[in-house]
């Protein structure tokens, strides 16, 4: 879920027996043949070439002393990459007397005939230095007759691919002076005038490619209108009719373009988990490969035992498994008590007095059948297979999610990042905050109180439709607390431009939260009186995560299996700063169970200039919930 940087490409043209197939000599395409070797090269430098394996990934975790360790997530087997090639020692071999290695004082040992270069493009400081340069050095004739002027400088320097020898003398020139101010341990900067050195001395064609700004998110690419001479964005704002009938005159290069013909959207197909290792190498040889991969690295025996039960959340597990046993001793023993005093009334809304002037509304739910998740399997695998699932018992769901005051009469704290409003939804609470809540509440009302199984969330979610969305198979700003993706992205989806006419009319003359938590109630309520089902904050559900529905329970019940071994569980409704296709009333994710609060030293960082918090904003996604209670 972020925009990418417009990173410029570079690789210097030389036939060798690892490049080929067509336009081998393209940024791109030597990237994606030689990316393995320097990986390898890299990592037996690094200590992390272990039995065979290359190990690319890695995350972290603590022992019992609080020292962290690394823990190997993703790689390749060596023999499989480097094989065809005479492994590495013939890989080091070939590229040591290659004129292309442009290695220089920098020790990149393979494959130094490639790189990148990460700026900021549109910084109008560099654009400052590099002209101050340029009449420091009275480079300005020399610029002019080398490259297409732009403003800013920076994206006419890859215009032209490949560069020609004046423009790699330029541009050695040019960028080795601005070294001067910049980073010193900037290797990749290093690298390229290395390259622009190699490229002029031995007389070798040095392609460049800038890329376009884009965005990722959920499993999509979109790639944004941008000017296909300079790649320079085309900053269009937002999706208009006449953009795609009239010219736009690019900003930066003065080229004239249609906005409409350079921008895409497509589906991430990308194997995340292509090189996980657990998947490669199975459950128990992965397990072992931790331990092998840790003691290669100097850990102790108890260091590594201790590290690799925290890696597996035993932790974690065992205090999900102590949750549960409290929770089902109060859940048994009110059950009893419930139904010994139970008078058979079952009005259609219930209300309990938690507090002075605090209220908790609940709904009731009929018993039922509906068909559970998504008939589109191929673009929402996890929503998947679609199946009839029967509630056999009607009960009583929240009227609207728990709010803060609700929160704050039963746990006496607020940990919500968006305060100010009482009847704000809670948020920024965990699985293991929703399950004390519960608890406090059974034992203060003496009545069975829990968090909706996902079959039951999503079954009061429907209210007896079939449609997207309880409203129908649109969903409008002035439905929901939501961002529309026409509002977030500046173009409809593809194929749904006609269909977002309306919509983008409403998201600019309808409500703006600008990714805040509304009061509850703020919206209309769906067929059954129930509020805030779509967006405004993420609901925990008790059920463990699942990736599908395969092997789902068809009677209601929250699905526990697994429940030994895994730590994530069901998030369900979508929040205030996600798109519509993350709020249908199928749509699932995934959350660990103790994900909640950020940590306490965050605010309280003072060396940091503030990045953590900055951080954490950025990823922050607000978890709420609604509780359940049963009818006798």
């Amino acid at each position: 879920m972020a925009d990418t940087r417009q990173v410029v490409r570079w690789s210097l043209e030389r036939k060798c027996t690892f490049r080929n197939g067509d336009r081998w000599f393209l940024p791109d395409q030597t990237f994606k043949q030689l990316a393995d070797f320097r990986t390898v090269a890299a990592a037996e430098g690094d200590n992390r070439n272990v039995n065979g394996i290359c190990v690319t990934g890695w995350t972290t975790e603590r022992d019992n002393a609080g020292k962290v360790q690394s823990i190997p997530v993703s790689g390749f087997r060596i023999e499989d990459r480097l094989g065809p090639f005479g492994g590495l020692p013939m890989v080091l071999s070939t590229c040591h007397l290659c004129e292309a290695n442009a290695k220089g004082e920098l020790g990149v040992e393979v494959a130094g005939c490639f790189g990148y270069l990460d700026v900021w493009p549109d910084s109008e400081e560099l654009d400052k230095q590099l002209w101050t340069i340029i009449e420091q050095r009275h480079l300005e004739s020399r610029i002019r007759s080398a490259f297409p002027l732009t403003t800013p400088l920076w994206y006419g320097f890859w215009i032209e691919s490949p560069l020609r020898r004046l423009q790699a003398e330029v541009l050695h020139e040019l960028l080795n002076a601005a070294c001067d101010y910049a980073d010193p341990k900037d290797k990749d900067v290093r690298h390229f005038l290395n390259a622009l050195d190699t490229a002029i001395r031995w007389e070798l064609p040095v392609h460049v490619s800038l890329s376009p700004l884009g965005h990722t998110d959920f499993g999509w690419y979109t790639v944004f209108p941008h000017c296909p001479r300079c790649k320079a964005n085309a900053s269009v704002g937002r999706w208009k009719e006449n953009y795609q009938a009239t010219a736009y005159e690019c900003r930066v290069c003065g080229h004239e373009f249609n906005p409409d013909d350079h921008h895409s959207m497509e589906r991430d197909d990308f194997d995340w988990d292509a090189n996980s290792l657990e998947k490669q190498l199975g459950p128990m040889a992965y397990q072992q490969f931790i331990k092998s991969f840790l003691l290669q690295r100097g850990c102790s025996s108890g260091q590594v035992d201790e590290v690799v039960d925290n890696k597996n959340n035993g932790p974690l597990i065992r205090r999900i498994k102590a949750t549960r046993r409290k929770r089902n001793g109060t859940l048994r023993r009110l059950r009893q008590r419930v139904a010994e005093k139970s008078d058979g009334d079952r009005p259609s809304l219930l209300s309990f007095a938690i507090a002075d002037d605090i209220e908790l509304e609940m709904v009731l739910v009929p018993a039922g059948e509906f068909l559970m998740g998504s008939p589109n399997a191929d673009q929402v695998p996890s929503e998947a297979p679609q199946h009839p699932v029967r509630i056999y018992r009607p009960l009583y769901i929240g009227r609207f999610p728990v709010t803060q005051a609700q929160w704050s009469a039963v746990m006496g704290r607020n940990p919500s990042k968006h305060q100010g409003d009482p009847r704000l939804p809670i948020d920024q609470v965990s699985w293991f905050d929703c399950q004390d809540f519960c608890d406090r509440l059974c034992k203060r009302l003496q009545r069975v109180f829990r968090l909706p199984s996902e079959a039951e969330w999503e079954y009061a979610c429907r209210a007896g439709t079939t449609s997207k969305f309880a409203f129908g198979d649109s969903l409008l700003p002035t439905q929901a607390n939501f961002t529309p993706f026409i509002q977030r992205f500046g173009m409809p989806p593809d194929g749904e431009e006609d269909a977002v006419r309306e919509l983008e009319q409403l998201v600019e003359s309808g409500p703006r939260h600008d990714a805040q938590t509304t009061p509850v109630g703020s919206y209309p309520p769906n067929a059954w009186g129930i509020y805030d089902m779509h967006g405004n904050v993420d609901e925990w559900c008790e059920d463990v995560w699942h990736p599908n529905y395969d092997g789902a329970p068809n009677d209601g019940s929250a699905w526990l299996e697994g429940e030994n071994t895994e730590v994530f569980r069901v998030m369900r409704g979508g929040w205030c700063s996600a798109t519509e296709f993350v709020c249908t009333s199928s749509a699932r994710r995934q959350l660990r169970a103790d994900a909640g609060s950020p940590d306490e030293d965050i605010e309280g960082e003072e060396d940091d200039g503030g990045f953590m918090e900055s951080l954490f904003d950025l990823m922050y996604i607000p978890n709420g919930f609604r509780v359940v209670c049963e009818c006798p």
